[in-house]
């Protein structure tokens, strides 16, 4: 990424701006690196540091023999997403006051579509990533 210098001179060489121009385009390049700054993703082990909130979407690495995948993924609390339909007969959390089946708490990834849900152990997590915009 260019410095702001660097991207002001590239402006002047190439635009020939007035002197205000020059001045709006340098307090521009400073508020964008600034911006920028910010945001500085690092991925971090799970095993170090748990994300402020696991619920939302998070870009994930899982290994697969021996190797790392990136796979958006998220956290379900214990008792907090309804299981309806299930392959595994010992992989759900029946409450018995409610009778009610729910997903094991930890990490998954879903299809497409949110119908199907693949429990997963992500090996890092993406910190950093800005908030997705709402439509």
């Amino acid at each position: 990424m260019k410095t702001p210098e660097e991207m002001l001179e590239d402006y002047i060489l190439t635009d020939h701006p007035s002197e205000g121009q020059v001045v709006t385009a340098w307090q521009s390049a400073r508020i964008a690196k600034e911006y920028a700054d910010q945001f500085k993703p690092e991925w971090v082990p799970i095993s170090e540091r748990f994300p402020d909130n696991p619920n939302n979407m998070q870009a994930c690495l899982v290994e697969n023999n021996g190797k790392l995948y990136r796979q958006i993924c998220f956290f379900i609390n214990k008792r907090s997403e309804e299981l309806f339909e299930f392959d595994d007969p010992d992989d759900f959390d029946y409450d018995e006051e409610s009778d009610i089946v729910y997903f094991p708490e930890g990490w998954y990834v879903s299809d497409e579509n949110k119908e199907l849900y693949y429990k997963i152990e992500p090996k890092f997590w993406l910190d950093g990533i800005p908030e997705q915009p709402e439509l």
